[in-house]
């Protein structure tokens, strides 16, 4: 399965719904896409398959903290 940027965007947006924390992504880095926060610090570093693994565990870890 294919991972395109804008898919990447989408759970960028989803986490940034329910998080006081903003991220955003950047593809300084060839190959690969950095994730930082709002204020420039780097969270991750991964190729486009594994950032949208991270931001998918990311939502789920914030979504289970908003429950309890």
């Amino acid at each position: 399965m294919r991972i395109t940027r804008k898919q990447l965007e989408t759970k960028v947006n989803s986490y940034n719904s329910i998080s006081d924390i903003k991220l955003k992504l950047n593809d300084d880095v060839i190959g690969a896409i950095n994730l930082y926060t709002e204020d420039n610090n780097r969270i991750a570093t991964a190729i486009t398959k594994d950032m949208f693994y991270i931001l998918d565990a990311l939502i789920n870890v914030k979504a289970l903290e908003r429950n309890n």
